[in-house]
């Protein structure tokens, strides 16, 4: 007990200034904030800055928040899933909540707000934390049509997971193709000009048994 009353007489007193910053900040908006609170003269310049972030102590499953507003038809609803960033990186949520719901035209603003109208406004945005980031979605809708939109919602992001599954596969597939397009064509011409060579075939043969078989390859 002695101790921590030490230790609270040496880090809360008058000589010690203590600055808490809470909130979503990036690396660059840090650094520059201290590099603010240093340019001071009245504050003391330390060497060393502890910065602390929350950690996931225990795997949590995608959870739904209701809540109800003064008006008894209204629910307010935060729809919220933990991410580890071992499945997807910094730069890979940034660009999936912009997609999905941050700002006018994006899919769940289109299709909730603008084409079902179920509610007046719809959008998401993502908590950053140590080992994981939590991705949240926020509206607020009417009972009745709750159940409808929750499943408009769970659509729309089962949607975004087939698109994500076609483009990576696609991405893999287009080098793949080249790969062996390029790889007929290297063995037709090594294959046709031992045979032009040999005066066996003539180079317009090759080069038909060449457009033929980018046709062939092409189709697939």
């Amino acid at each position: 007990l002695q101790d921590i009353v030490d230790y609270k007489n040496k880090v809360f007193c008058t000589s010690n200034i203590l600055i808490c910053m809470t909130g979503n900040f990036t690396n660059q908006q840090e650094l520059r904030m201290l590099k603010m609170f240093s340019e001071y003269e009245a504050l003391p310049i330390y060497e060393e800055f502890k910065l602390v972030y929350p950690t996931c102590f225990h795997s949590r499953k995608p959870d739904i928040i209701l809540e109800h507003t003064d008006n008894g038809n209204q629910l307010d609803v935060n729809i919220s899933f933990d991410i580890q960033y071992s499945s997807a990186n910094v730069l890979y949520l940034r660009l999936l909540n912009c997609i999905l719901g941050e700002g006018v035209g994006s899919r769940l603003q289109r299709s909730i707000r603008e084409e079902k109208h179920y509610c007046a406004g719809i959008g998401s945005y993502v908590e950053w934390y140590a080992g994981f980031a939590v991705l949240h979605i926020s509206f607020a809708v009417d009972n009745k049509v709750f159940y409808p939109c929750l499943n408009d919602i769970v659509d729309i992001i089962n949607l975004m997971k087939t698109n994500i599954f076609v483009n990576r596969t696609m991405s893999i597939m287009m080098p793949a193709l080249m790969f062996v397009m390029n790889s007929v064509m290297l063995l037709i011409v090594w294959v046709g000009a031992g045979k032009v060579d040999e005066g066996i075939m003539q180079v317009g043969n090759l080069m038909v048994f060449m457009q033929y078989a980018m046709q062939i390859v092409i189709s697939f």
